[in-house]
Order: structure tokens, then sequence, then C-alpha cells
């Protein structure tokens, strides 16, 4: 996933690989092992983002990040670029809302082949609710990209992963997410929630 591109900071658009060479070269590596960027935000402090690789552990990344609010001027939350392959993002992002798969047809679409849905909640990790729609759609995997269409801001969110599969709504706190085995079930779900959205 370094072919990636950054998606913050003021390297905002280049490769992630070119990012984190020049970040090494800066020696900016916690004493946990992670590469992080920073860059300023005003003069009381600059924004960060960890790298997080296949090998890294939560551990690790608590680590960095108490590291890095002791040691310097953080402003607003510390950004985590995943580069984890998507697939192993998705599945832990569903186990931490509590998640389980159940077999899910498309709606209004009898015959179109069976996918899965997990619906859970943000309130299992954050029972005073701060984690809304937008921190969601910062949590998701590379490749989502918000349904702009299917959207009411900020009681409703939705996004799509055409690589997965996958449709990610958000209601609430309440969070489903939809994945497709096939192109044809996926086609089809799609078209069933433009429909769906486009009344309600």
């Amino acid at each position: 996933m370094l072919n990636r591109e950054m998606p913050c900071g003021d390297y905002a658009g280049q490769p992630v690989s070119e990012v984190m060479e020049k970040a090494r070269k800066m020696h900016q590596i916690t004493r946990s092992g992670m590469v992080y960027d920073w860059w300023l935000v005003s003069a009381a402090g600059a924004g960060f983002a960890l790298f997080r690789e296949p090998h890294h552990t939560e551990q690790e990344i608590h680590a960095a990040k108490t590291q890095l609010k002791s040691d310097r001027d953080v402003i607003g939350r510390i950004r985590i670029v995943d580069l984890r392959e998507p697939k192993a993002q998705l599945d832990e992002l569903v186990t931490r809302f509590g998640a389980k798969p159940e077999p899910f047809g498309v709606p209004d679409i009898p015959k179109a082949p069976m996918g899965v849905i997990y619906r859970g909640s943000c309130l299992v990790f954050d029972i005073f609710g701060s984690f809304d729609g937008y921190s969601l759609g910062d949590a998701l995997p590379y490749g989502f990209v918000e349904v702009e269409e299917w959207a009411s801001r900020p009681f409703r969110m939705a996004w799509k992963n055409d690589a997965l599969r996958a449709i990610v709504t958000y209601c609430e706190h309440d969070v489903s997410v939809t994945v497709d085995e096939s192109e044809e079930g996926y086609a089809l779900r799609l078209q069933s929630a433009a429909a769906f959205y486009r009344e309600y």
C-alpha cells in the first residue's frame, strides 16, 4: 500500500513511499519504531500523522501517540496512515463496532446474489458519542469514497469501495457494512441504495 497518496499534511497527494523516505532521512521515527510526518498548523503547534505498517501493534501505536503528545506541540488528533491491506483493515473495523456477519440480499431485488451485512454501533467503544460519521470516514481503509448523494449530514453518511465491493453506512451512531461476493450483486446493491436514498 506504499503506492497510495498521502491523505494529509504538507505532502498531501504525494506517494506515501516518498513521504516516508523523507521522514526517515529526517529521523522522524518514534521509540516504538513508527515513522511519522508533521506539518505546521499555527504558532501553537503542528499536525502529525503516524504510518502504520503491517507489523505494528496497537501497543506500539499507543506508545507512539503518547510520545508525540509528550515531546511535541500536537494540535488536533494524530492521524493514522494505515498501510495494511484494505480487507484486513475493514475486518478489524467491523469487529471494533461489535458487528457480526449475517446473510443479506439486495432489498427489492429477490433474485440478486446474496451478500453479507455487518450491523454495529459506534457506542460499543464510545459511550459519549464523540465518534461520529466524520470520524468513521477518517477511519475507513484506503479506497473508500463518500457517496454524497446518499448523505444527510451529520446524521447519515455513506461510503463505497468498488475494489472490496463494500458499502459503509453511518446513521446516528449505528454502522452497517455490506460486502458482496460478486460484481453483479454489488452493482445491484448500489442501484438499490441509490433508489432508496433518492426517496428518503
